[in-house]
This record gives C-alpha cells, structure tokens and sequence, in this order.
C-alpha cells in the first residue's frame, strides 16, 4: 500500500498522467485514506499544485474542501497558492508568446 500512495503522487504530479489519476483518486479516496498514513497524506495534495487552469484549481480545492487532510491546511493553502501563480502566469505571459510565434514583437525584450 505505501508503493501505490507513491505511485499515486507521482501520477497526479504528471501533467500526462494526471487526467487518469485523479478521478481515480476522487473515486477511491475513502479506501486511500484507509491505506495511507495520515502524516503522507499532504503529499498527494501536493502533488496537485502541478495543475495550471481554473476549472482544476476549482476541482482541487472543492474536493479537499469536502475532504480536509487532517493537518493539512497549511499544505492546501500552499498547493492552491501553487496554482494560482501557474495561472497568473499562463495569462500574463501566453499572449505575449502567441504574439512571438506568429512573429509579432510585443512583449519581446530588446
């Protein structure tokens, strides 16, 4: 059981993985908790703070919100606090990008 909370971590923190993962996780959470020791508990949530958009971040916290770690509050504020830069940053920085790409130079340094 403690290889499969670390294989569980490791798939939720892979941005390939992920999608398959965590509904599993959602799905199977009351046998996980059962199986896992409450102090490693945090290290699923925070293998979450990989996730870049809103409806995500949504989901994450709305279950975690529906199922606190005991202990781990400061985790989720941090998890959710990971995430939240991830999407400033993809909204602040993509259309300078997409503007790069198709060989504008707004936002390039020169």
């Amino acid at each position: 059981t403690q290889d499969r909370f670390g294989f569980l971590a490791g798939l939720l923190a892979n941005d390939d993985t992920r999608h398959v993962a965590w509904p599993y996780v959602k799905e199977h959470w009351d046998d996980i908790v059962k199986n896992v020791p409450p102090f490693a508990m945090g290290t699923l949530a925070f293998a979450m703070s990989r996730v870049c958009a809103p409806a995500e971040r949504d989901d994450v916290k709305a279950f975690f919100t529906a199922h606190p770690l005991a202990g781990g509050e400061r985790t989720m504020r941090q998890t959710i606090e990971r995430i939240n830069t991830c999407i400033a940053f993809h909204e602040q920085e993509s259309p300078k990008l997409a503007s790069f790409l198709s060989g504008g130079d707004e936002g390039v340094s020169k």
